[in-house]
């Protein structure tokens, strides 16, 4: 019998938070479960260890009520920026998760010029045979942010930037050699994401779990 994926979500939000995007990720998967076969844990972002990359075959990294342009959260989330950097294990970071992708291979993150960027929008992607999240040109996603990954020349240098929106240019990237992929937006949705959101979203995390 072949052994069950095993995908780990680390939670960056604090144990007193229970916010409403991560509330959905349990849900989701158990939804998941009927159609492909695979068992997922939540781990705790100061919790993690080692052995988490020995046992688990993919990470989803979840957002935060926390800023990553702050250097003393920077350090409070440092063992996770080092687990991003050693594996080459498929990773999916979600809002905050997406930031520290970025965080872990040296590129800032800052303050939004629009202070908060929300809502259900839709965004265009940059399709190209590397991004096997989705094959659609246009998709609905929820945003809940008020920081961003800053763009540069550079960021293009090491990932492919595969959609933008009108205030935030990074709202999707793919690392160009290993299987990491950030997402600005919330894929799990919330209750006040909209109908094509959710699908959406739901369509990509299935892809994800699917490549694991």
């Amino acid at each position: 019998m072949a052994k069950k994926k095993h995908i780990c979500i680390i939670k960056n939000t604090q144990e007193h938070v229970q916010p409403s995007h991560f509330s959905q990720f349990p849900t989701l998967l158990e939804q998941f479960r009927s159609e492909y076969s695979f068992d997922y844990s939540i781990i705790p972002h100061h919790l993690i260890n080692q052995a988490h990359l020995e046992n688990v075959d993919g990470f989803i990294l979840s957002g935060s009520e926390h800023n990553l342009s702050l250097q003393e959260v920077e350090h409070l989330f440092s063992s996770e920026i080092d687990l991003v950097k050693a594996t080459d294990k498929p990773v999916l970071g979600v809002c905050f998760g997406h930031q520290l992708i970025a965080k872990a291979y040296g590129f800032p993150i800052v303050k939004m010029k629009c202070k908060h960027e929300k809502n259900n929008h839709e965004l265009k992607l940059t399709i190209n045979n590397k991004f096997f999240l989705c094959d659609k040109q246009n998709i609905c996603v929820q945003l809940d942010h008020e920081e961003e990954v800053l763009y540069s020349s550079q960021l293009e240098e090491v990932f492919d930037v595969i959609a933008s929106s009108k205030h935030c240019k990074v709202q999707i990237i793919k690392h160009k050699s290993k299987p990491h992929i950030g997402i600005q937006f919330h894929p799990e949705g919330s209750d006040k994401a909209s109908n094509e959101a959710c699908e959406d979203g739901k369509y990509m995390l299935k892809n994800f779990i699917r490549r694991v």
